[in-house]
């Protein structure tokens, strides 16, 4: 995230991200990363920052 302009609060921005990991690593390691990002998002009750 420190090199790339990525917006983590819109749903594109995190969408090229995980595209991004994909590319690093594998498709399986960033829906794996989508998930826990969203069960941050759900135990902090913050998902009204997200779109």
């Amino acid at each position: 995230m420190k090199q790339n302009n990525v917006d983590p609060f819109s749903a594109n921005g995190r969408a090229k991200m995980l595209r991004e990991l994909a590319k690093i690593t594998d498709i399986q390691t960033a829906k794996k990363a989508q998930k826990l990002f969203n069960e941050l998002i759900q135990s902090y009750g913050l998902s009204h920052l997200f779109e």
